[in-house]
């Protein structure tokens, strides 16, 4: 089948305590396969508490894929090496839904496309920590892409996105709330086709509070005349909401042929208070451009 290597659920609302699905995976040459540990399909309603999901692939959702309506309500649970690995896969360790994740670990998981550790989640991430998760050609949103939600009391660390079109390396596109999190050590590598965009946030355009963003990065190879481009925010690029009481510091935009511009921030159109914008390196506006 397509759709639930380990367990396929549909309208159903299963509770799942202390489970493990490990190494399952999806194999589909006709269509897009979904949930390498599990599908859940139309109106489902999962919980999972104290689960592991390790090793799953898919072309989408290699640990866990929600259909738009389906809610996922995980808790204490890790997602570690799972992968999404279809041209156009994304979310590695989770693909799709809405609900509530709390205090859970993503590791190690990875997407061709986009949200290597969670793709397309509206509901609300906190007190969990997203580290180590990668995209790797030509995707965005190194551990969160196009999350909705209220993320709140995360760390989001060490991931990468690679030869990325849009960038951020540790999130991109998330629209909501962000406070109280601590975002560091992420990059947003262009390769040799793109120039290297946001290295922690990009295109995150809710408000940022309370929040330390540090030691991003945003590198790309020289581009040439291809995509004549400098590389731009190793800490935010195109993050237009309001930043406040934020320390945002030691982020560097390596440059290419074309140049880096703005080591804490480039492009970002909100308002920014109370906030430490210090110690960022680019060849161009250190600190904001």
């Amino acid at each position: 089948g397509n759709c639930g290597g380990g367990m396929y659920n549909l309208n159903s609302s299963p509770v799942l305590t202390d489970c493990k699905f490990l190494g399952n995976s999806v194999t589909c040459f006709d269509g897009p396969g979904m949930g390498g540990g599990i599908c859940n399909w139309g109106e489902c309603y999962m919980a999972a508490i104290n689960c592991v999901f390790t090793n799953n692939k898919a072309n989408y959702g290699g640990g866990i894929y929600n259909s738009s309506s389906s809610t996922l309500i995980m808790v204490n649970s890790t997602l570690s090496g799972n992968i999404a690995e279809f041209y156009y896969g994304t979310g590695g360790g989770l693909d799709g839904g809405s609900g509530i994740i709390n205090t859970c670990l993503f590791s190690g998981n990875q997407a061709y496309n986009g949200g290597g550790a969670i793709n397309s989640f509206d509901g609300d991430i906190s007190y969990s920590v997203i580290m180590d998760n990668s995209v790797s050609y030509e995707g965005s949103g190194g551990g969160l892409q196009s999350c909705g939600g209220w993320i709140n009391f995360c760390i989001i660390s060490g991931n990468l996105a690679n030869w990325a079109w849009n960038g951020g390396g540790g999130l991109y596109d998330c629209s909501g709330r962000i406070s109280n999190c601590i975002i560091t050590d992420n990059m947003a590598w262009g390769g040799g086709d793109w120039n290297g965009l946001g290295g922690g946030l990009s295109y995150c355009d809710g408000p940022i509070s309370n929040c330390v963003i540090a030691g991003n990065a945003a590198a790309s190879e020289d581009l040439g005349s291809w995509w004549p481009y400098a590389n731009y925010g190793a800490g935010l690029d195109e993050c237009n909401g309001e930043i406040t009481n934020c320390t945002i510091a030691c982020n560097k935009v390596y440059s290419n042929d074309h140049g880096g511009i703005g080591g804490g921030m480039a492009n970002c159109g909100g308002s920014i208070s109370n906030s430490i914008v210090w110690a960022n390196t680019a060849a161009a506006n250190s600190q904001l451009s």
